[in-house]
């Protein structure tokens, strides 16, 4: 993972059971011990607060820590969001080709009691959905990634943007 502009600190971390993850700083070391395809996520820190990004890795061979040298993420941005929160399937690896292809997930958002207040389907080759949030209330909202294989849940922030003209405030 290349070093990026503004970042203070990283923590890298899995609930998965199948593999162990050791991450210092960008950089870090995945061993998995039963083959299968597993999560881990890195969380990286500015003054702004912090962003997670979830990865996915593929373990080919009980006790081979090799992986097949694919892995994929979902990136949820900006969070906190503002008008828009863009949710994007992004393969990388050093077998990644740039082939044209399409990745099957949607997305749902909701509240604090469940309900579901905004959701969408990757229809396109660009592999990202994007939802308008501008009418929705500053506050914590739940993001639900759903793909052929899993669910990835996420919480994410809102506060939509607003423009203040004389004594009326404006969405915007």
């Amino acid at each position: 993972m290349q070093q990026k502009p503004g970042i203070t600190s990283y923590l890298w971390y899995t609930s998965s059971s199948g593999i162990t993850v050791n991450g210092s700083g960008n950089s870090g070391t995945i061993e998995g011990n039963t083959p299968g395809t597993y999560q881990f996520t890195i969380r990286t820190f500015n003054e702004c607060g912090f962003t997670e990004q979830a990865y996915f890795v593929n373990v080919l061979n009980y006790g081979d820590t090799r992986c097949s040298g694919i892995m994929y993420r979902y990136s949820a941005y900006p969070n906190p969001a503002g008008n828009e929160l863009t949710v994007a399937y992004i393969k990388e690896g050093k077998e990644t080709d740039n082939a044209k292809f399409r990745k099957d997930f949607t997305i749902s958002l909701f509240n604090g009691e469940g309900k579901v207040l905004k959701s969408g389907v990757n229809l396109t080759e660009n592999n990202s959905v994007t939802l308008d949030t501008h009418l929705l209330k500053n506050g914590i909202y739940y993001l639900h990634i759903t793909d052929s294989k899993e669910t990835i849940k996420r919480q994410i922030i809102i506060k939509p943007l607003t423009t203040c003209i004389s004594n009326k405030t404006l969405k915007i």
